[in-house]
């Protein structure tokens, strides 16, 4: 029996996508290579302490995608303390400008004229001195995950115009965990008839208008699920890889992945014990050591951060962890190892599901979000992070954002074949 859309990825995408074809009844199909739902979302529970966030963490300000699923839900969530700092031998220095302080660099991009990467841009800059641009510099490599070489000015400007939009200077992380929104989200995707079949990796999409047949492999079994359309939430890091085939071949698509970029992060959560991190500053640490510029805190665990190229340094689980526990030794000025009770990391680079954190835009990769989110003879579909409205990519909300955007796109093409 042919299925009326199958939806590849369980990711939050694929999940916001199943909640609202659900919801209209279409009982849709769901297919996840990974034995667990959630993409990018990783939560690991520490009993009584604060959960760890292998991938996202933060709530970016107000979306109203993200809002009403905690409303749906009654999802607690709790706002991040703002403050910024740099520690030089265990001593706090405050960075209450830091947000003023970017804005001296991200406010002198031109609005118009030639795009440029952002390596080009801030050496023209003038009037800021250069604490402040390496301040910057961190911030692109770290929150946009991007190489300063390539990521395109005109994409920052239109984060920092998206953000302003949604509050996004102001974070939130759920009390019990991103994890807790997968749950409630992969819940009311199943109570509305959705059916998610875990550990079944898609390798093949065929085509044509009206027809699709996706090939997935569960375990030794390959398995053949026809419908009448297809939501392809994968992330660009595994579009870009070729690890599923299309056939016909989508040439448009396909030059649009190619200019997108993945961007890496590095994440190791150490839970510590007490003693070593004030218990009265929270908030985040910048340009805190080369090796992992970043640093924030909740409860227990201490989270070392690192994006863009210098994040290629740390491609395995002992060299990034003792490279987290070097640059905290060298943070509080002190070895730290004695106060840290357990470290965890996933590397998303080498996940052959993801192959990268999230996606970034580079010069001449600006129009790539709309060929991108465009769907194919009212077949094919697209969802995920990377196809998200402008200045939304890299985020779970843009994620949301864009799962709803296909699940109408199938509707309205529904509709239309009546």
């Amino acid at each position: 029996m042919g299925e009326r859309v199958v939806i590849v990825g369980a990711g939050v995408a694929g999940l916001a996508t199943a909640c609202e074809l659900a919801a209209a009844r279409l009982q849709p199909l769901v297919l996840e290579g990974r034995a667990r739902v959630g993409g990018r979302v990783h939560t690991l529970s520490t009993g009584d302490g604060p959960p760890l966030e292998l991938g996202a963490e933060f709530l970016h300000g107000l979306a109203p995608e993200v809002e009403r699923f905690i409303r749906e839900h009654h999802l607690a969530k709790r706002q991040v303390s703002d403050d910024h700092w740099r520690v030089r031998e265990g001593v706090f220095e405050p960075l209450s400008d830091f947000w003023d302080l970017l804005a001296e660099v991200f406010d002198k991009i031109p609005k118009r004229g030639r795009d440029e990467t952002y390596a080009e841009f801030v050496t023209k800059v003038r009037g800021v001195n250069e604490r402040t641009k390496t301040l910057a510099n961190d911030f692109v490599e770290g929150f946009h995950a991007g190489n300063t070489r390539d990521i395109s000015v005109r994409s920052i400007v239109e984060a920092e115009e998206a953000s302003a939009a949604v509050d996004g200077t102001k974070q939130f992380r759920f009390v019990a965990g991103y994890g807790e929104m997968v749950r409630a989200m992969h819940a009311k995707a199943v109570v509305g008839g959705a059916r998610i079949l875990l550990n079944h990796a898609v390798s093949r999409v065929e085509w044509r208008r009206g027809n699709v047949r996706v090939t997935a492999r569960a375990g030794n079994e390959i398995l053949h699920f026809d419908a009448d359309g297809a939501v392809i939430t994968l992330p660009v890091g595994v579009l870009q890889a070729g690890s599923v085939v299309f056939d016909p071949q989508l040439p448009r698509q396909e030059r649009a992945f190619a200019s997108v970029a993945m961007g890496n992060v590095v994440k190791v959560n150490l839970i510590l014990r007490p003693g070593l991190w004030p218990d009265d500053k929270q908030g985040f640490l910048h340009l805190a050591t080369e090796k992992f510029p970043t640093w924030w805190r909740n409860g227990s665990v201490v989270t070392a951060w690192v994006g863009g190229p210098k994040a290629d340094a740390h491609d395995s689980a002992l060299v990034a962890i003792n490279s987290a526990l070097d640059s905290l030794s060298q943070i509080f000025g002190r070895n730290a190892r004695p106060f840290v009770e357990s470290a965890q990391f996933h590397n998303w680079r080498n996940d052959p599901f993801a192959y990268g954190a999230y996606s970034y835009v580079p010069v001449g990769g600006l129009n790539a979000r709309r060929v991108l989110a465009q769907d194919v003879e009212r077949t094919l579909f697209f969802a995920g992070e990377a196809t998200a409205q402008p200045g939304f990519q890299g985020t779970v909300h843009g994620a949301v954002e864009s799962g709803l955007r296909a699940a109408r796109e199938v509707l309205d093409a529904r509709r239309r074949r009546r």
